[in-house]
């Protein structure tokens, strides 16, 4: 089945029995200049309320409010697998046998309210669906090591950590020209953003193509206006994936480039 189609079908099929199918932001965005990405947001009604929090923590932050590593990493690292490859984190899973298991209200059941099914992604479908909240679990210690990438935010180590079990090709850049052209030869890349027309804070981003005099960008966090843009210097294609042109890219105060590419024996 192709990737693109069964991605759509499958956030129909894969709730557990009983629970009402709800709304999801999640679809394909047509990129100019690549291949249909696959769109995940931070804020989908599917996760948005969902704790995301190691075990001890006694903070209550959730993913819409803070989950931009793990569901922009879901885009990057995504967008470089095939479907069949995304399975393959099970084994770096704490317990590979019991998985990344998941609630709507906790990304790792550990503050699980009850009353609703709780889900432990096997297939290679169950991964498209949840694969934000997936990573979210593996951030917060449910890895082979334990080891927390969900702090203060969630580290750019994880996304390191990601590329090297899932074989991909990893480069961390200083320099935006860099990443562009790593965009141009087939790379995905994460960028960080600093306070601005993007966040009051700091925020992650997908730079997904470089075309035409523009850069596109997606945006973990959907929305259809940014109040702050006060100049325009976005242009909202959709909800989730905006343009500025290139040669005013460097206004949008981005500054840290992850960069993430298959081998190309895996292409």
């Amino acid at each position: 089945m192709n990737r693109l189609f069964s991605f759509a079908l499958f956030f129909l099929l894969l709730l557990p029995a009983g629970v009402v199918c709800e709304e999801t932001y999640s679809r394909i965005i047509n990129v100019p200049g690549t291949k249909g990405f696959a769109y995940y947001a931070q804020n989908d009604p599917l996760w948005a309320e969902s704790l995301y929090e190691p075990y001890h923590s006694e903070k209550w932050r959730t993913m819409q409010g803070s989950g931009c590593g793990p569901t922009a990493a879901a885009m990057a690292i995504g967008h470089q697998l095939s479907s069949n490859q995304l399975p393959q984190l099970l084994a770096f899973a704490r317990n590979p046998e019991r998985g990344f298991y998941l609630c709507p209200c906790s990304i790792n059941c550990y503050r699980c309210r009850g009353g609703h099914g709780r889900i432990h992604p096997r297939t290679p479908e169950d991964f498209e669906k949840y694969l934000p909240v997936i990573f979210a679990s593996f951030a917060a210690g449910n890895n082979q090591r334990g080891t927390l990438f969900r702090k203060t935010g969630t580290s750019i180590n994880f996304f390191e950590q990601l590329a090297q079990y899932y074989g991909l090709d990893y480069q961390a850049y200083r320099s935006l020209d860099e990443a562009l052209d790593a965009v141009q030869q087939g790379s995905t890349v994460i960028t960080s953003v600093l306070e601005g027309i993007f966040t009051s804070s700091s925020h992650y981003l997908v730079i997904a193509s470089v075309q035409g005099g523009w850069v596109y960008l997606l945006d973990p966090l959907m929305r259809a206006d940014y109040p702050d843009d006060k100049t325009g210097l976005l242009d909202v294609v959709e909800p989730g994936l905006v343009r500025i042109r290139r040669e005013e890219i460097e206004r949008a105060r981005l500054y840290g480039y992850y960069a993430f590419r298959a081998p190309e024996q895996g292409m």
